[in-house]
């Protein structure tokens, strides 16, 4: 669909035949929020809920530079009828466009096609109470939406690598944090790179990350760069389905921290937690420190519940590092703690959790029989070989791992997996 405020060929764009005998229904809007107006106009004429209204055109940005006009017009046409049939139509109109505009008013005009003139013929104001007139933030908000990259040339986006970095201010269960950097890579099924994005998140007031860590980044720098949370939230969206896996290094704590900020909130698909799915593999002791003796403390049910029944193995989730550490991955310390560096290094640790279940999982049937295959680190678990079992070895895929969720996969219990073959 063309956009009204991008449009330099056509004075107009229509939807639907106008017929020259018939009255008009009219509507202003500013140049920050017409595309978005209109979109939702088309929406409603081809859903039949403009009862009345034969077709529509808009004014376009040839017509406003020509003319030397600051706002579009739309035209809504209807038949020529009696005056309550007439203020009917538009009184439907205001009910399902909620039509309403400080700067040009909050009325809709109509004009009979034998009104020459300029006067009109007809007015309606809207209903709507109390309406504050948007604030300059909302309507760069407005603007920064209709000027969103296109995203949809992405073809089969499968992966969505995130990571953010936050103020460091709220509590962390539940997260509460304030991001102030948002960071995600895009790949296909293959792995390869489709598009990136770094994005500061401006709004804030300030940073504390405590006294054994310092923030690279300064509250002025982050809102002179920063874009809205909303915009960056938006342009995620539109590449998200119900087919695409976020993975993240305690992902539940990013989305968390975004949604809770932000008014418009992601779409819901699946996730990927290197850090639950990499704490079997790892399987690290986890020990604190007291004043008087160093003691070993098991994860509470309180802290995470997804890992209760490995208090008495007394191992912890294991940190980004503590994952890459343990695959060898290398890194540079002094690039850590900026979320695209460490989007990267996520990106590793995940191919390499996926390359070792694939390795450590097998997958087989014999007569209906689904086999229970226990799954681990090779420290505490033995290695269990694929098997041929009347010919039939079935080649375990990364959908194989990633359709399985903590609980299903059972991985944080048990270390058992049931696999149902087809």
């Amino acid at each position: 669909m063309n956009k009204p405020s991008t449009e330099l060929f056509k004075y107009w764009l229509q939807h639907g035949q106008t017929n020259s005998k018939t009255g008009k229904w009219m509507m202003f809007y500013s140049k920050h929020e017409i595309d978005l107006k209109w979109q939702k106009l088309v929406f409603l004429f081809e859903q039949k809920q403009l009862k009345g209204v034969l077709s529509m055109k808009v004014s376009t940005q040839r017509q406003l530079k020509e003319n030397n006009k600051d706002c579009y017009v739309v035209f809504l046409y209807c038949h020529n009828q009696s005056e309550a049939l007439t203020k009917e139509i538009g009184q439907n109109i205001l009910d399902k466009t909620k039509y309403f505009c400080y700067d040009y008013g909050s009325c809709i005009y109509y004009k009979d096609f034998k009104n020459n003139d300029k006067n009109y013929t007809y007015k309606l104001k809207t209903t709507i109470p109390n309406k504050k007139p948007l604030n300059k933030e909302s309507l760069l908000r407005i603007k920064a939406i209709n000027d969103l990259e296109d995203l949809s040339a992405i073809k089969e986006p499968k992966y969505v690598i995130l990571d953010i970095e936050t103020n460091g201010i709220g509590s962390f269960r539940p997260p509460l944090q304030r991001p102030i950097e948002i960071a995600y890579r895009i790949l296909n099924k293959e792995f390869k790179l489709l598009y990136k994005s770094i994005s500061f998140v401006k709004g804030i007031k300030r940073i504390d990350w405590g006294d054994k860590m310092k923030c690279p980044y300064s509250v002025k720098e982050v809102n002179q760069k920063g874009k809205l949370l909303e915009i960056i939230v938006e342009k995620l969206n539109r590449i998200l389905s119900k087919n695409t896996y976020i993975i993240g290094h305690n992902i539940e704590f990013d989305l968390g921290c975004i949604n809770h900020h932000s008014h418009i909130k992601l779409k819901e698909c699946q996730t990927f937690d290197t850090m639950y799915r990499s704490l079997n593999i790892c399987r690290l002791e986890n020990k604190v420190k007291n004043d008087n003796e160093e003691n070993s403390k098991t994860i509470s049910k309180e802290d995470n519940t997804k890992i209760e029944n490995n208090k008495k193995d007394n191992i912890k989730l294991p940190k980004l590092l503590e994952t890459a550490n343990y695959f060898g991955i290398k890194y540079t310390q002094n690039k850590l703690h900026t979320a695209y560096y460490d989007i990267l290094i996520t990106e590793k640790c995940f191919i390499a959790i996926l390359k070792y279940l694939k390795e450590y999982v097998s997958i087989f049937e014999h007569k209906g029989y689904h086999q229970y295959i226990k799954i681990g680190s090779l420290k505490y678990v033995k290695m269990v070989k694929a098997k041929r079992i009347n010919g039939v070895v079935n080649k375990v895929t990364d959908d194989d791992i990633l359709k399985y969720n903590e609980h299903d996969l059972d991985l944080y219990k048990k270390g058992k997996l049931k696999v149902k073959t087809s």
